[in-house]
């Protein structure tokens, strides 16, 4: 007994030690990429604090989980080993939260990137049932997968909707453009270590609608895209796309006589005269811009810039003081069976709900977890309105239209049954919501004889374009039947089914508003040439 006690302690120690050496060997890569990417000096925003403080937030992340798999190849079609890839929001977008409480202090971090890893030998990066933020379903996002490698242009792949499909991309990148400044002062001395923020990428030229696009804005987002002045005054930004416009501003922001945004073409060879015009009502992100090496001459002097920036340093590091709170559970709940139900939101709103019972949901707004829960921090001097809304799939919630549209379907709830009041107090509090479920839809998948087939489902809205939103694939079982829940979100599904020999079949149904019955869906399957 002795021998075998020996053996399992022996086991377990080893398994400990491997795992050791894993994590050694994980940690030591990362510090290679690190060091390959700080290559570029307007990437070492990318740091370990930073890859650590996004990782944790993972836990925080409670919409649908979705699996990116990608392959990055450099200019020349090889693997680009070592890329950092991160997964984030658009951060021009006023979803974004523009602030973020750290340690019971409010502090300007808005948090878009909600995932980031590297690619590996081949040039792979993987995220597989990867946690995202809470968006109620339907509701348009550009989100982002952003690839930075050394010697390339960064690269920015964008995504109208967040959803459960799995996607598979492949990118090429292309090489690195830069642009180079210097920056004196009134006596034309060469001003040092002033740093320059990166606010955003603009392609210039019209699109089919007239407009140039931003491709790619870094305002309000955690990503730190900075250059600092060297005792030259000299400066410069790499890693960037040709036949952009790029605007930067100081950081922090100091009037030191120079325009509040600097904009500079990205290549030598543009075509300005193929810019949008001058009296377009967005020729500002555009015009007037600076060529690809240009002098910024501010009206103050060296001294002058060097105090106005350690002023506004020491008053942007000053930290709000914490203020009290109370902790407030809040629950949401099957009525009938009391199980935990995730991914509704949960607002509060300080005194009354808004006119006509609309609470407006953003990204970033809390949401129940796995557990059917969320934790609220709020001060004990306040009444506050508690509400738990939001589109949530199989079950009867509060939500407002999406569209304009007067015959878009909405519930319309008592509001003893998503709205709580909760007076000040500095009690803890708990606060539970019984939602009603909605009966599950069936599918049966068949081939044209009638005779079951096991087929892999991919379920989305009739009523938006085909691949806007899907659900996650499901597979139905050996007699080709599978259950799937999508009322009250939307009513009109198209279900494609596809079997491993390749056959395939589609049917659009639009399902009742009868929550209590189970309508079953049929999907023939026929053979892609099989005479119609």
């Amino acid at each position: 007994m002795n021998f075998l006690v020996r053996i399992v302690a022996f086991s377990i120690c080893a398994s400990f030690s491997c795992l050791s050496l894993v994590a050694q060997e994980v940690a030591k890569q990362q510090h290679v990429n690190l060091e390959t990417i700080h290559q570029n000096p307007g990437w070492r925003f990318i740091t370990d604090e930073f890859i650590q403080d996004v990782r944790s937030r993972a836990e925080q992340l409670h919409g649908p989980r979705t699996t990116v798999l990608g392959v990055v190849e450099r200019p020349d079609a090889s693997p680009a080993a070592g890329a950092f890839v991160m997964l984030r929001v658009r951060s021009n977008s006023s979803f974004v939260s523009r602030f973020r409480l750290v340690n019971g202090v409010t502090t300007h971090a808005p948090s878009d990137v909600f995932a980031v890893g590297w690619t590996d030998h081949a040039g792979v990066f993987k995220f597989q049932q990867q946690p995202t933020p809470w968006i109620e379903p339907l509701r348009p996002l550009d989100w982002e997968i952003v690839i930075l490698a050394d010697g390339c242009a960064v690269e920015v792949r964008k995504f109208p909707v967040l959803d459960g499909r799995a996607r598979i991309e492949r990118f090429q990148l292309q090489r690195s453009y830069g642009v180079k400044g210097k920056l004196i002062d009134a006596n034309d001395q060469p001003v040092p270590n002033v740093t320059f923020s990166l606010m955003e990428f603009v392609n210039p030229y019209r699109n089919a609608n007239g407009f140039a696009d931003i491709e790619w804005s870094l305002l309000f987002s955690e990503i730190s895209f900075n250059a600092t002045t060297d005792k030259e005054g000299a400066f410069d930004f790499s890693g960037l796309p040709k036949d952009r416009v790029i605007s930067f501003v100081m950081s922090p922001s100091v009037s030191i006589g120079l325009p509040h945004t600097v904009r500079v073409m990205t290549s030598t060879d543009m075509d300005t005269t193929a810019f949008i015009p001058k009296n377009h009502p967005r020729v500002k992100l555009v015009r007037p811009c600076l060529d690809q090496e240009f002098m910024l001459r501010a009206s103050k002097t060296h001294e002058e810039i060097s105090s106005a920036v350690e002023k506004t340093v020491d008053l942007v590091a000053k930290p709000k003081p914490s203020l009290p709170t109370r902790s407030v559970i809040v629950k949401v709940v099957d009525a009938k069976t009391g199980a935990a139900i995730q991914g509704v939101a949960v607002k509060t709103h300080s005194g009354s709900v808004a006119r006509r019972n609309r609470l407006r949901l953003e990204l970033g707004d809390p949401a129940t977890d796995a557990n059917g829960k969320v934790v609220l921090n709020l001060s004990p001097e306040k009444d506050y309105t508690i509400a738990a809304t939001g589109r949530c799939f199989g079950y009867v919630t509060h939500f407002d239209r999406l569209t304009t549209s007067t015959t878009e379907y909405t519930t319309d709830l008592p509001a003893n049954q998503w709205i709580r009041h909760l007076k000040k107090g500095r009690d803890d509090a708990e606060v539970t919501f019984e939602m009603a479920s909605v009966a599950k839809s069936k599918i049966q998948v068949r081939d044209a004889q009638g005779n079951p087939v096991q087929a892999t489902l991919v379920i989305s809205p009739a009523d938006y374009d085909d691949g806007y939103y899907q659900l996650p694939e499901i597979t139905t079982d050996p007699d080709g039947m599978a259950e799937f829940s999508v009322r009250p979100v939307f009513f009109n599904v198209r279900v494609v089914a596809k079997t491993e020999d390749g056959r395939v079949g589609t049917t659009l149904r639009e399902l009742p508003a009868d929550f209590q019955s189970s309508e079953v869906v049929s999907v023939i399957v026929e053979s892609p040439d099989a005479p119609k």
